[in-house]
Formats: structure tokens, sequence, C-alpha cells
């Protein structure tokens, strides 16, 4: 039997992932391609099934070369993510058969049988297994729910490799990203403003409380850890203070989160705002408190782990995003013979 701060610890959990669930992901500080290209059945199956040659390269890469141990902060306060995001991640395959291949991260193509496969440095969701699943599930709402219900830590990454299709390495991030949002405020989470906004739609285009807004100054950062004040834009709803201290448990249940702050973002990618201004600003592009939250406090570490998203490859998300990347046409999983039969 569990003890009773166990069994809440993972009811915060579980409630959290069902929302991060229904809403999508926000990950994606800068700004995101809303690709028009749609991939055949055959470019995606020829995705599947090939061999990395590369990864334990791919994951020192990106510090995570124990995929066991979470990556994210145990302190629970504000930290700074080094991402190179000026470069390119390419898939380079040994042979014509394109069965085995190795990611590169480099500025400029690789020599050889090269492909551009994201923006960005490649990480370990940056495998065409991955990718794969990215294209072939643009609405991973179902299945994701589906795994994050088993209170089992081992039957959801089960799931997400067997039921959703992840690679190892891509399941273990995308375990540890919502394990983490799923913590309590003080830990560094957003359960209590995912919960006050539970049934908010991915974009909100007017709000005033902003978690993803960045801090104003070094002495506010300092002054205020990760603990909010406040969980919506009006009133949190009666579960909002659910897994927070005892303390502001008791303001939660009676909407007085409004004494000393707005929640505010001190985490930082590369010493600037982890989050891009248009997704806390008001416009068609503002995410909802969750989201914000999310991408504030578990984007920065998600997004240099995974190495690819959505956006960064080129793929449509669910999240209203203004556009940046170029298309990508992920057609080059198809052995070389295919592809110039397809030309004629």
């Amino acid at each position: 039997m569990l003890s009773l701060p166990v069994r809440v610890s993972t009811l915060c959990l579980v409630f959290t992932l069902l929302f991060l669930a229904g809403s999508g992901t926000a990950h994606a500080s800068s700004l995101s391609f809303q690709s028009a290209y749609e991939h055949t059945d055959s470019e995606i199956a020829a995705l599947r099934g090939k061999r990395l040659l590369n990864m334990d390269e791919v994951k020192a890469g990106v510090g995570f070369s124990n995929t066991e141990e979470n990556p994210y902060p145990k302190h629970g306060k504000w930290y700074d993510t080094k991402i190179n995001r000026d470069t390119k991640c390419w898939v380079v395959f040994g042979n014509a058969a394109r069965e085995e291949y190795r990611l590169i991260t480099s500025d400029t193509k690789p020599e050889g049988d090269s492909h551009l496969t994201h923006y960005g440095q490649c990480g370990v969701c940056s495998t065409l297994q991955d990718l794969a699943v990215y294209i072939s599930q643009p609405d991973l709402t179902t299945p994701v729910r589906s795994c994050t219900l088993k209170l089992v830590p081992s039957w959801q990454l089960s799931c997400l490799r067997k039921k959703i299709g992840f690679s190892y390495e891509c399941s273990q991030i995308w375990f540890f990203n919502a394990h983490h949002t799923g913590m309590v405020s003080p830990r560094g989470g957003c359960f209590g403003v995912c919960m006050a906004n539970l049934f908010n739609p991915n974009n909100q285009p007017v709000g005033d409380f902003n978690p993803c807004e960045p801090a104003k100054d070094k002495l506010f950062m300092q002054a205020f850890e990760p603990e909010y004040e406040r969980t919506d834009d009006i009133n949190p709803s009666p579960t909002a203070g659910f897994c927070l201290p005892s303390g502001k448990r008791s303001a939660a249940l009676l909407g007085n989160f409004k004494k000393k702050r707005v929640g505010y973002c001190g985490n930082t990618i590369n010493g600037e705002p982890a989050c891009h201004p248009q997704q806390y600003q008001n416009g068609p592009y503002r995410l909802n408190p969750c989201l914000q939250c999310d991408e504030c406090r578990s984007g920065p570490v998600f997004q240099k782990v995974a190495g690819r998203t959505r956006r960064n490859s080129g793929l449509h998300s669910k999240i209203e995003r203004p556009l940046m990347y170029d298309k990508i046409y992920h057609n080059y999983g198809l052995p070389i013979a295919s592809n110039i039969e397809l030309l004629f």
C-alpha cells in the first residue's frame, strides 16, 4: 500500500500528464513552420526499421549518456540550458539501400548521402523511428493519455515505446519531461497551474497570467524561486492548490493568488529568456498558462535532449505558431533507386 504522500504525488503527476496529453506539449520557444507537405504511407514506412550507428555519440552530445538518470535539476530553482540552435541535424546514409545511418550535427551539409532532418543539434529523438512517429501521429493525444494513465513508471515507459512507437532513448526524455511538469510548483513543476487550466484551449489570445514571461531582473529571480502566487487569468479552480504545500493550498482554495507576483519565468536558454514573446504576449499565438509553464520549466531541457521537435522538423503542430522554418521533405528513407523512380 502506498503511503499518503506517495499517493498524492502520483495523483499530481497523473492529472498533469492528462492535461498535457490533451493539450499537446508546447516545447519550441523558437518560431515554427506549419508544414503543408503531406507524406505518403511509403515515405513514412521507409523511415522505420533503419539502424542508427552512433546513438552513444548523440546521447553524449546532449548530456544524456545515462538515459536512466533524470536530466532535470533536482533543486527546483531556475536554471540555464545551453542549446546549439544555430546548427542543423543531418541524416547520413552509408549505402544505396539506406538501411544504416548516422546522425551528424553540422552547420553545413556533410559529404555523402546526407539529408537535413531538422534544425538545431541532434538529440535522442532525432532518429528516423521517432520522425516516423511524429509524422504518422499528428495528434498524440489519445495514445499519450493512455500511457500516462498507467501508474507504474515502467508501464508508462513500455507504453511510450510499444504503443506509440518512440525509440527507447526518446521515450526516456518524454517520460522525464512529463514527470518534471507534473511536480508541485516548489519543486519546479506545473501541477497547480495545469489543473487550474484543465479545460482551456491550447492558445488563449488574451490573458494576464503568463508563467512564460521572463523575470524583469536578477534580484526578482533570486527572491522568487519557482512558486506561484496565482494560477489562472482570473480565479483558480477548486483543485488548483491540491498538490501545493499546505499554506498555499488554503490560499488556492480561496482563490487568493494575487499577493506578491504573477509567475514570471526565470529559466533561460543560452542566457536568454526560455520563451519567445509571442508565447505569452496577447495575440493568436499566446499559449494557455499550463503550456506556458511547461514551456518555461520543462521545455529547455526537453529541447536540448530530444533535439527533434515537430516544429524544427517542419511538421504541423496542433498549437498555433507563426512561420519560421523552411519546409523539409522527409522522403529520404526510401532507397536511392526508389527515389529516382519517383521523379519520372
